[in-house]
């Protein structure tokens, strides 16, 4: 969502494809559009040069994501972005909702994301000041403008904590079609860890700190589906995830920033425990597509989303509790894969020819890079499988016959809620996480590599 982009020029689609309703509904409702083009993403986006009275006019339409989450639809998040700028937030303007897509239509917000490509230390400090003067902002929106674009209100405030949780939470338990233990564990940790929440509902963004800047100035605060009423904690734990995909900084003087501008008082648990429920939301949603998965789904990316995000709620977890974390190093060398060479062969053949078009080309990188971790994964996938039924055959008593039973079994005892194996549950499942994530990491997917490779920072505020 860059202000850079290519000079118009006509591009052919059927009446019925999204672009073409996206350019009809521009037309009829804005101005002629020169050029229109889908984002190279996971996510449904396009970029539309339009014109309105002789006038350019660069607009994003963001689309809704495939599969059955988030809970809240998109037009909600429209009216949240309509809500903020009402406020005096920094945010694109709405210009309108394309049902039948379903699309909202914006103005591109000009800018990058992530401040390692700020110019300088003196571009990032202001930048991150702005963030935490928006944040500040929007936790002081009055609550009834959000309840009046849909967002649900419990009666109680501590309840009201975890409402972006329990929409979530909901979808997980409705759609469960295969045993999931590690989120099984962790869902059933955090319900019987709820801390109070005596601040009362505020506006939150859940999956806070998106924002686009431009030298040293924040031109806009991005991406609202998950928005609602609850504890201010919540997007200050989500700094200490945003940190891992896009980089912000220090997070801990981040977040003593905020207390000084807010003047509130910040409770380093709650934010721990909103840390694990965050990291949670991604393995909740993508559950059943990973059990059940739909030609719409990027299979790989959500396998990615997974396996980071549960590790990222244990190792939240073992830091509440004080507990050290598990490390891992595979042990020897990979095995032969006969797979191997062939799955490098395809992965060479299908990025060899150049591609204009932004998300086809994203969409055969991305099919390289399955490859090359069916590749990885191949020669590792005995030892690790090993591994796994040696750690739960020592928690069970008895040697799982594969990892399908292993997974039903250790379910069973997670239910079973022994608060004695609540540790060697962690551990194990930490150490299981670990290995899937060496497995995935790939160093040309620099954003998830980071993700996948890193641990989770252990808060440590001064004041």
């Amino acid at each position: 969502m860059t202000s850079d982009f290519p000079a118009p020029g006509a591009q052919a689609h059927s009446e019925t494809s999204p672009e073409a309703i996206i350019t009809r509904w521009i037309a009829e409702q804005i101005g002629p559009v020169a050029h229109i083009e889908r984002q190279g993403r996971w996510r449904p986006c396009w970029l539309v040069d339009a014109e309105r009275d002789g006038a350019k006019l660069e607009l994003f339409i963001r689309g809704d994501r495939p599969g059955d989450w988030p809970p809240m639809p998109l037009s909600y998040e429209a009216g949240v972005f309509r809500a903020f700028e009402a406020s005096g937030l920094r945010v694109p303007h709405v210009h309108g909702f394309i049902e039948e897509i379903p699309a909202i239509v914006m103005d591109r917000a000009r800018g990058v994301a992530g401040l390692h490509q700020a110019e300088s230390e003196a571009a990032r400090d202001s930048v991150r000041g702005q963030l935490m003067e928006q944040m500040v902002l929007m936790h002081r929106v009055d609550p009834a403008m959000l309840a009046a674009a849909g967002a649900p209100r419990p009666d109680s405030d501590d309840e009201a904590a975890l409402t972006y949780y329990r929409l979530i939470e909901e979808l997980f338990v409705d759609n469960r079609v295969a045993p999931a233990p590690a989120i099984e564990f962790v869902r059933r940790w955090l319900n019987r860890n709820v801390p109070a929440n005596p601040d009362g509902a505020r506006p939150v963004a859940v999956d806070a700190a998106q924002f686009l800047f431009e030298g040293d100035q924040l031109t806009a605060m991005l991406d609202f589906e998950f928005a609602g009423l609850g504890d201010y904690h919540t997007d200050l734990a989500a700094l200490r995830i945003r940190n891992r995909a896009e980089y912000l900084g220090d997070v801990d003087r981040l977040i003593e920033d905020y207390a000084r501008r807010s003047g509130l008082a910040i409770d380093p648990h709650r934010v721990r425990y909103h840390t694990a429920a965050i990291a949670i939301l991604t393995p909740l949603q993508v559950a059943k597509e990973l059990a059940q998965p739909t030609a719409q789904i990027d299979y790989h990316e959500y396998t990615i989303w997974n396996a980071f995000c549960i590790l990222i709620a244990l190792d939240c977890i073992a830091e509440m509790r004080g507990w050290s974390l598990e490390t891992f190093m595979p042990a020897g060398e990979p095995a032969p894969s006969r797979n191997a060479v062939s799955a490098e062969a395809l992965a060479l053949s299908i990025v060899e020819g150049a591609v204009d078009d932004g998300f086809e080309r994203y969409r055969l990188e991305k099919q390289a890079r399955v490859l090359h971790y069916l590749a990885r994964a191949d020669g590792w996938r005995n030892a690790f499988e090993r591994d796994f039924l040696d750690d739960a055959e020592a928690l069970l008593g008895r040697r799982p016959g594969d990892w399908r039973e292993a997974d039903r079994l250790l379910e069973e005892l997670v239910i079973a809620d022994d608060p004695a194996q609540e540790e060697e549950l962690l551990r194990l499942f930490t150490r299981r996480y670990l290995r899937e994530c060496f497995l995935l990491a790939d160093p040309e997917d620099r954003m998830n590599h980071e993700q996948l490779t890193t641990r989770m920072k252990p808060l440590d505020l001064r004041s």
